[in-house]
């Protein structure tokens, strides 16, 4: 009977709809610890974060970060960021590691 197809397509469309939302949130869940686990990561690469880990960063008297001693010479003054400030430094000497 016409009532009965309906009311049995009723009963798929709605078993479907059922298995579609519970796709979609675990799509969501999915997703969502994707991005947390991006997060985390960029988090730790972060200047900030790696100053909170005792790690500093040197700069020069423009706000340059320096990479080497070979940007660096005596008499120059440099700013060290750490995590809870800054340091003016003046350099006395500089010294080059030397390969073995």
């Amino acid at each position: 009977s016409p009532g009965r197809d309906l009311e049995t397509q009723q009963h798929s469309l709605n078993l479907l709809q059922d298995r579609l939302t519970r796709s979609i949130g675990l799509l969501q869940i999915k997703l969502s610890d994707s991005v947390q686990q991006q997060m985390d990561l960029l988090d730790s690469l972060s200047p900030l974060s790696v100053l909170h880990r005792g790690y500093s960063v040197t700069l020069d008297n423009k706000g340059k970060s320096l990479r080497s001693v070979k940007e660096v010479h005596s008499g120059d003054k440099l700013q060290v960021r750490m995590e809870d400030g800054t340091l003016q430094t003046k350099v006395v000497s500089v010294k080059p590691k030397h390969p073995n």
